[in-house]
C-alpha cells in the first residue's frame, strides 16, 4: 500500500476503494484475483469467476450457514412476506425486513470469517437472496446490492487496515451498504466518472449527481464512484466510502420501479465534505 499526506482513507486505481477519514491506500481493484496473484494491471483474464481470496476466510462452516439460511427462511414468511404488498404500494424502505436480518447478522455474511463475519461464498449469499426473493422482491433487491458492496470491500479492502476495521464494525453493528455509480452525464457507463474528489490542503469534497441511488437515504454507509482528483481523465475512477453523518442526500428525481419499489431508488445529488 501507498500513504499520501492526507488524512482520509483511499484505495485509489481504475476503480477502487476509498474512505473518510483515514490514510491514502492503492491497489488495483479491475482484477478478479487478489493483488499478490493479479500481476500487473490489465494482465487479468477476462470473463473469471470471482474468487475469494484464501487468506481472507476459510468460508462459513456447514452448521454457521444452515442456522443463517433457516433464519432468513424464518424472516422470509414472518415478515417479509407479510410486509411485501405494503412496501411495494406504498413504495416505502422494507425496514421491518431489514432490521429482522440485522437481529440475525445476515448482513455480515460476506465478511471473511477472521473478521467475525461467516465468510459466506456466492453460492451461499445467492441462495439468502433468492430465499428472501420467495417472500419480498425489494428487500431481496436490498440485501443483493448490500453483499456487492461488501464482497467488494472485503475482496479489495484486504490489505487496508481502515477496511479490515470498517468490516469488523460493520459485523458489530450490522451496517447496511449502498452505492452510488450512476451519473448524470456518463450515460449509464459505470467506468467513467464526471465527478471527482477535489482537495485544498487538508479539505477534500465530494459532490455528485447520481440518477439513481437504491435505498441510500437509508444506508449506513455509501460506496461512491468518482474521478481520483479534479484533473484525472474520465476514467481514472476510485470508489469511495461515504459514512452516514459525513454526507447530506438531495433528492432530484423519483423513479417508479415496477416489482421492486421498496428498493428506494431515486436520484440524488450527495455532497461530502470535511477537514
Amino acid at each position: 500500500a501507498t500513504r499520501s499526506p492526507f488524512r482520509y482513507g483511499a484505495l485509489p486505481a481504475s476503480s477502487c476503494i476509498q474512505s473518510y477519514p483515514e490514510r491514502w491506500f492503492s491497489f488495483p481493484a479491475t482484477s478478479l484475483y487478489p493483488p499478490a496473484q493479479a500481476g500487473k494491471l490489465g494482465e487479468i483474464p477476462r470473463g473469471l469467476a470471482l474468487e475469494r481470496r484464501s487468506t481472507m476466510s476459510n468460508g462459513t462452516t456447514p452448521t454457521a450457514f444452515t442456522a443463517l439460511l433457516s433464519s432468513v427462511k424464518r424472516i422470509t414468511a414472518e415478515v417479509a412476506a407479510a410486509a411485501a404488498a405494503d412496501v411495494d404500494a406504498n413504495a416505502r424502505f422494507p425496514h421491518e425486513t431489514i432490521d429482522a436480518l440485522r437481529q440475525a447478522q445476515a448482513l455480515s455474511a460476506p465478511v471473511p470469517r477472521e473478521l467475525g463475519g461467516l465468510g459466506c461464498d456466492m453460492r451461499q449469499l445467492a441462495e439468502l437472496c433468492s430465499t428472501l426473493a420467495q417472500g419480498c422482491g425489494s428487500s431481496a433487491m436490498v440485501l443483493a446490492m448490500h453483499y456487492i458492496q461488501v464482497a467488494c470491500m472485503a475482496r479489495h479492502g484486504h490489505g487496508s487496515a481502515f477496511f479490515r476495521n470498517y468490516l469488523h464494525e460493520l459485523v458489530q453493528q450490522q451496517h447496511l451498504l449502498a452505492s452510488m455509480t450512476s451519473e448524470v452525464g456518463t450515460f449509464g457507463e459505470t467506468r467513467s466518472s464526471i465527478c471527482a474528489i477535489e482537495y485544498q490542503g487538508a479539505e477534500f469534497q465530494l459532490v455528485k449527481d447520481a440518477t439513481t441511488g437504491s435505498y441510500c437515504a437509508y444506508a449506513d454507509g455509501i460506496l461512491v464512484t468518482c474521478r481520483r482528483a479534479a484533473d484525472a481523465p474520465a476514467s481514472d475512477q476510485v470508489l469511495v466510502l461515504v459514512r452516514k453523518g459525513r454526507y447530506s442526500l438531495a433528492q432530484t428525481s423519483s423513479w417508479d420501479t415496477l416489482g421492486m419499489r421498496g428498493t428506494c431508488s431515486p436520484g440524488f445529488k450527495l455532497q461530502s465534505s470535511g477537514s
